[in-house]
């Protein structure tokens, strides 16, 4: 193995001199960039705060074709960099950075717009820290937030959002009832359960001329679908059965409907449900 040789080349690097030499410098550099020739084809993306967190997440999205909109409630951007004393980061070469990195990045802000009145989030996380599933966010971030007028709705996730035009007119927030599983990030939202939709036309002396009800067990087939196939990859690897897979997949399909719930245990001689594997061929492998 090579040992460094700085000791013997002058000595080590001073990291604070050769950041000051950047800073001195490359902004020349950033004055001359010309903007990215990437194509803004993807969806639009409103940024919310020109802070550093805001700028570096605009700049990632429009990299990647996004075309992004900062939103700013004051009239310049950089938040928090502007506590850093001037000796240290001298005013021009912050605003030279900052309007250099949005420009060449091709974002659009907006400022003095401020998200306007109280803001609601809604998170994964559960509000009890001890938990696993619990929010991150340190208690001073969360109390800032709520000092600034953001209420949080815990354990939520979003599952559509609906709109007019370009406007939201109401997100569909289910329960989420498990962040992490064992491998890892696997959110887990609460499923629909027994709704029923009824439609029925009559004629002019009240009598039904046509009835159509729709029940949960039609409009979550595809979903239950879905649950059972993703318990079965869980269960069945290269061949092999894990122990659970009987209960696994019997719970992925009772969880959508309180009916099916009922229905498992309606039959008299209490039997289980039966499950039949097959291969890509679909010839039977194992009955369980």
């Amino acid at each position: 193995m090579l040992e460094c040789n700085y000791h013997s080349k002058g000595g080590a690097i001073r990291r604070r001199l050769l950041k000051r030499v950047i800073a001195d410098t490359y902004t020349y550099h950033l004055d001359k960039k010309e903007e990215f020739d990437i194509p803004k084809h993807k969806e639009n993306v409103a940024v919310v705060g020109g802070g550093p967190a805001g700028l570096m997440c605009a700049y990632d999205l429009s990299k990647r074709g996004y075309r992004v909109t900062i939103f700013e409630a004051s009239n310049r951007i950089d938040g928090a960099l502007w506590l850093i004393p001037r000796y240290r980061l001298p005013e021009k070469t912050l605003v030279s950075a900052m309007d250099n990195l949005v420009r060449i990045a091709g974002i659009d802000v907006k400022y003095n717009a401020g998200v306007g009145g109280d803001t609601t989030v809604v998170c994964l996380e559960c509000e009890d820290k001890s938990s696993k599933d619990g929010i991150p966010a340190d208690f001073e971030e969360i109390r800032g937030a709520w000092e600034e007028g953001v209420r949080i709705i815990y354990s939520r996730g979003v599952r559509r959002i609906f709109g007019e035009g370009e406007r939201i007119k109401r997100i569909e927030c289910p329960k989420c009832t498990s962040v992490f599983s064992p491998a890892g990030f696997n959110p887990q939202v609460e499923a629909p359960r027994g709704t029923i939709f009824h439609h029925y036309e009559t004629d002019d002396q009240g009598l039904l001329t046509m009835v159509n009800l729709v029940v949960a067990s039609l409009h979550n087939a595809a979903p239950i679908c879905v649950s059972v196939k993703k318990a079965a990859q869980e269960f069945i690897t290269s061949g092999r059965i894990q122990e659970g897979l009987l209960n696994r997949v019997e719970m992925a399909f009772r969880a959508y409907d309180p009916c099916l719930g009922c229905a498992t245990h309606a039959l008299s001689d209490h039997r289980p449900p039966k499950i039949t594997i097959r291969d890509p061929a679909r010839r039977v492998v194992q009955t369980l």
